[in-house]
């Protein structure tokens, strides 16, 4: 990640910081959605152990450990989806809150240089697509990443040489992954300027509905709007 999107993930981490008891019962999700899923790779080992060797003991465990499995993997997966989304749209409230505030202290030659459109745009879907990125990166990151490092360890325990020979392609996962990200900001980058114009050409077309009927301006509009 470059300087800048540390700089703006640490900005964002701010707003966490009134909600950190939320964001923690997240990460507790997180961390037995990651332990319960490693442990599937265990079961799937003994489930194949055990059609190979059935024994009484075998038939009276598995379906306990897996009903236990499962339902750690579910309450896992509850806590940190209902306290990630309750910490995400608090901080798009309290963010959307300061770029309003921010934005009626502008001097006036900034509205001169910008139109309604783009600026109703910023409040309302820049916000939104920069939180929830934001968002999104953390879920991934720690739900993803905690199962990685559960399984990593788990095939050390059982194969530390071939778990080896896997890390090796890292690197190269690692720079496809970089330069994928680094194309889908540039595009979102793209979209977000875009959408400050939808905003402004339909904002236009609908408050001056009147003038744009009285001249037949409803295909320049439509066309301008497809542009």
């Amino acid at each position: 990640m470059t300087d800048s999107g540390w700089v703006i993930y640490k900005r964002l981490l701010g707003y966490v910081k009134p909600h950190w008891r939320a964001f923690g019962l997240a990460v507790v999700g997180f961390v037995v959605y990651a332990a319960s899923s490693t442990a599937l790779a265990e079961m799937m080992k003994r489930l194949i152990d055990g059609i190979q060797n059935p024994d009484a003991a075998f038939r009276l465990l598995l379906p306990l450990f897996v009903i236990i499995m499962f339902s750690a993997r579910g309450l896992g997966t509850f806590l940190s989806t209902y306290f990630m989304a309750y910490v995400g749209r608090y901080v798009i409230h309290t963010l959307r809150c300061d770029v309003f505030a921010h934005l009626l202290h502008l001097p006036g030659r900034f509205f001169d240089h910008h139109s309604s459109g783009q600026l109703v745009s910023r409040v309302t879907y820049h916000v939104e697509q920069v939180a929830g990125a934001a968002t999104k990166a953390v879920t991934i990151i720690l739900r993803e990443g905690l199962f990685v490092v559960g399984l990593v360890l788990y095939l050390l325990w059982t194969n530390w040489l071939l778990t080896l020979l896997f890390l090796g392609v890292t690197p190269i996962i690692a720079v496809v992954v970089s330069y994928v990200s680094k194309r889908f900001r540039r595009i979102s980058k793209r979209i977000q300027h875009s959408m400050g114009d939808v905003t402004h050409i339909a904002s236009e077309a609908l408050s001056g509905y009147r003038v744009v009927r009285t001249h037949g301006a409803e295909d320049y509009e439509n066309s301008a709007l497809r542009r």
